[in-house]
């Protein structure tokens, strides 16, 4: 089964309770949990404090000494995905899948697809590193 995935963002006014309220009503019945709304506005941010006043400069300030700029690190290489075949996946599975069924089950349901044989190719090494991860 290929399903498609669809990126929603939302933008909600925090001070807005109707826009809060919508936002919980929303996250309930996507969690199936009721999520407590606050009645109450949130305090406003306080007001920026007034810039102090510039300091005086002594007369013969001593000269900067000059700074060496610092050398810049090399950039890394990014490192190479590793391709993995479904083989790979199946017998590290074979390895994990006794002492971590449900964690199991929870990375394939995040990763959209039921079992390995209906996990997409791309994110074998997502998986994987998943099962390496694991104790």
């Amino acid at each position: 089964m290929n399903e498609k995935f669809v990126k929603v963002e939302i933008f909600i006014d925090t001070t807005n309770t109707e826009q809060l309220a919508g936002l919980g009503t929303l996250l309930s019945i996507i969690g199936g949990t009721k999520i407590p709304v606050p009645t109450e506005k949130p305090e406003a941010p306080a007001a920026p404090e007034a810039p102090k006043p510039a300091q005086t400069r002594k007369r013969n300030p001593k000269p900067a000494e000059p700074v060496p700029a610092p050398e810049a690190p090399a950039p890394e290489a990014p490192a190479e995905k590793k391709e993995y075949k479904v083989e790979e996946v199946r017998e590290k599975l074979k390895e994990k899948v006794n002492d971590h069924r449900e964690a199991i089950k929870a990375k394939l349901t995040e990763l959209g697809a039921p079992n390995v044989s209906s996990l997409d190719p791309d994110n074998y090494a997502a998986f994987m590193d998943f099962l390496n991860g694991l104790e």
